[in-house]
């Protein structure tokens, strides 16, 4: 999902503007970086041979570049970039199917990200994805050109899912990780059979659709796992006096960085 969102906004970029994503590449004296297939540019075939053009690459040169190809030594996959939100669920099956969902190096399609955690840089991509749409809309020039204007909207829906599918993720992650013995083994026996002592919440719905999607996520009561008996000194161990401390703990962000590495 989140190579759509990057697809759709770097299609609002033109030719040297192009930089948060798959920039066009130059060397350290400011010439550019010609290497055919490599430069992060549109190709046309000329005479038999690819040349490089002033636009950004097309939907498939784009899923090969995220994936680290070359856009003139692969074969290009037929595949054909979602038009409209009812759509994406066809377009991602579509990546599935061609091999082409694996999971981004942030790092390598985004080298003004700066280095850190995964997840740290994930989040920090997503804002600077966000703040770069907000611009483009400000910008009357930008935002007038073609079809541009349904792109940011296509690229902030697609962002918000993101989101909503990692929070989502994490939470669950979150309470067994919690319950786990090798975690902090908030956990009783009942009638021969573990059981979580986290107190969790009604599950609350993603609304992104998808059958491999996930539907819903439990969220956890901190103050009242914390104020239970059974939890109170384990969760105290870990330096955290209160059910507001034990809030507090999954904001930091090396909670965030722990819990993607799990």
């Amino acid at each position: 999902m989140a190579k759509f969102s990057v697809f759709q906004y770097s299609q609002t970029e033109g030719y040297k503007t192009q930089k948060l994503i798959l920039p066009f590449l130059l060397k350290k004296d400011g010439t550019e970086l010609l290497t055919a297939g490599l430069d992060n540019r549109h190709l046309i075939t000329v005479g038999g041979s690819e040349k490089p053009t002033n636009y950004p690459l097309d939907y498939p040169e784009f899923m090969l570049r995220l994936g680290g190809k070359n856009t003139v030594t692969e074969t290009h996959p037929g595949i054909t970039a979602p038009d409209s939100e009812d759509d994406l669920a066809r377009a991602e099956q579509e990546l599935t199917d061609k091999r082409l969902n694996g999971q981004i190096k942030m790092d390598k399609v985004s080298p003004y990200v700066k280095a850190g955690g995964s997840n740290q840089i994930h989040t920090r991509f997503i804002e600077k994805v966000t703040e770069k749409v907000a611009a483009i809309r400000n910008d009357a020039k930008k935002s007038s050109i073609g079809d541009v204007s349904e792109r940011l909207d296509r690229a902030d829906m697609i962002s918000r899912r993101i989101i909503l599918l990692r929070k989502a993720s994490t939470n669950n992650w979150l309470i067994k990780y919690l319950s786990r013995d090798d975690g902090w083994n908030l956990q009783k026996t009942k009638d021969g059979s573990i059981h979580t002592t986290v107190t969790t919440v009604d599950d609350a719905e993603t609304g992104v659709p998808g059958e491999d999607k996930i539907s819903k996520y439990q969220t956890i009561n901190f103050p009242a796992t914390f104020e239970d008996p059974l939890n109170t000194a384990k969760i105290q161990g870990k330096n955290l006096q209160s059910g507001v401390d034990f809030h507090t703990w999954v904001s930091f962000p090396s909670f965030k960085v722990l819990s993607y590495k799990s």
